[in-house]
């Protein structure tokens, strides 16, 4: 199956940031509730014109539906005030439950502590990213993480077997400090090191696309001789890597790597070696099967851990499209936070 998706910044989709958490453990997967129905469960968008932040709305409002439930979602234009206004909204509004994606953990937690005060559970997203034996995450009931960890390493891993434990490897990170990216490079970098590789450095993307890291890449292939893999954040940084590597000539010399699954194209004709795709659709069953858990009084994990799905030119006409997904989460046929099959 041949599908191309909208390019668009890895960050946008991992904007929130990490907090402090005590110890504990994790979980890669949560229940499967039957119907609850009548719940309204709230959901702060951190910007609904993102792509894969829209789809994954639909994704929660389909999966909300197929247990009988409403979603009412509000955006928050990557504004953590706005968001801190959000949730009272959702809190005036009623609803029974909040999923919320932080911009900022600090500034919403007196926001968050008010829904708790009035009744109404909340779960957040990487709240425990980086942090694997959490044990709370209060104000919060629990933690969804996007798989960030699953996907650095297995990046970096990748790399290590391709170039047999031997070779250069440069990162292309985001030039403004995400802590979701900042740990995702910290990662790759240690594994691949682990692997007896050697880490040239890092050079980062200005502007979170493919033509601003062009530029940088285009600048390490003159610093550095001899470079043999280059690990990208996100996809377009992936793309705007391999333009350089083309201009130098060294098109096919240098594996490339992204992360967010939407160059499929650039995977399919061998650009791109490797990308993963976060699942956004998954993520959204498991957020609203948490959140309902929760709400039934049922024992949750402090973390569960969306998985995540690694995609080479051998696999990229197996993954599966996301607006397909999204119809059968709507009509019941998917219904479990897991890994596709």
């Amino acid at each position: 199956m041949r599908r191309t998706r909208r390019l668009v910044g890895f960050s946008l989709f991992v904007i929130s940031f990490l907090v402090a958490a005590a110890c504990g453990g994790t979980s890669t997967s949560s229940s499967n509730p039957s119907k609850t129905g009548g719940l309204t469960i709230g959901f702060t968008n951190p910007i609904a014109s993102n792509d894969q932040l829209h789809l994954l709305q639909d994704a929660i409002t389909a999966r909300a539906a197929a247990l009988g439930d409403k979603v009412i979602a509000v955006n928050d234009n990557l504004d953590p005030n706005k968001q801190v206004s959000d949730i009272d909204q959702l809190v005036a509004q009623g609803v029974n439950g909040i999923i919320v994606f932080p911009l900022d953990p600090n500034a919403i937690k007196p926001a968050v502590q008010r829904a708790e005060a009035a009744g109404i559970k909340t779960i957040g997203i990487n709240l425990t990213l980086g942090n694997s034996k959490a044990t709370s995450v209060a104000p919060f009931h629990a933690s969804v993480d996007q798989g960030e960890q699953e996907m650095a390493t297995g990046t970096a891993n990748w790399v290590v077997q391709q170039l047999h434990g031997k070779g250069n490897v440069l990162g292309v990170g985001l030039g403004i400090p995400v802590p979701t990216i900042e740990y995702q490079m910290k990662v790759m970098q240690q594994v691949v090191t682990n692997g007896g590789l050697t880490w040239l450095g890092r050079v980062d993307n200005p502007t979170d696309d493919a033509a601003g890291a062009q530029a940088p890449v285009a600048q390490a292939l003159l610093r550095f001789p001899t470079i043999d893999a280059i690990v990208a954040y996100n996809d377009p940084s992936a793309i705007g890597a391999y333009a350089a590597v083309k201009a130098a000539g060294k098109a096919g010399q240098i594996r490339i790597t992204g992360a967010n699954g939407v160059a499929l194209d650039q995977v399919r004709n061998g650009e791109i070696a490797l990308s993963y795709d976060l699942l956004p659709w998954v993520q959204a069953i498991c957020y609203v099967n948490v959140i309902t858990d929760v709400l039934a009084g049922k024992s949750v994990p402090v973390t569960t851990v969306a998985p995540v799905q690694q995609i080479t030119k051998d696999s990229v006409d197996k993954v599966r499209a996301w607006d397909k997904a999204v119809q059968q989460i709507r009509s019941g046929q998917l219904t479990k936070c897991a890994a596709p099959s």
